[in-house]
């Protein structure tokens, strides 16, 4: 009678700890895969931002968008420079310059093909 009842406790035990070891395993199982998610998101992003045509995008979008502030610049320009400083300059040589919108040119595979010249 004794082993039965032993045995009976051991079942219900394992049944008891088992719902832990169950729950425990469900929440590594999600944690595993939330980790996944979060690190292929972050590697798709991490794509399309190093993209030259998003940089080209953010260039172009930055130089829009500081164009008011571009215009209010020169409009105040000549007393500024009176006083030494010259931001029309330096907003220029930061957000539209040439030679930043040309790097993202470099390595770029869909650049296109330079057209060949036929005799």
């Amino acid at each position: 009678m004794r082993a039965i009842l032993r045995r009976g406790e051991r079942v219900g035990r394992r049944h008891r700890y088992g719902l832990v070891l169950l729950a425990t395993a469900v929440a590594l199982v999600l944690g595993s895969l939330a980790a996944f998610a979060v690190h292929r998101t972050a590697e798709t992003w991490r794509g399309w931002w190093n993209d030259p045509r998003a940089r080209r995008l953010r260039l172009a979008a930055a130089a829009s968008a500081l164009a008011p502030v571009l215009l209010g610049l020169a409009v105040v320009a000549r007393p500024l420079r009176a006083l030494g400083a010259d931001p029309v300059a330096f907003l220029v040589r930061r957000f539209y310059s040439q030679e930043r919108l040309a790097a993202t040119f470099v390595n770029d595979p869909s650049r296109p093909l330079p057209l060949a010249v036929s005799r």
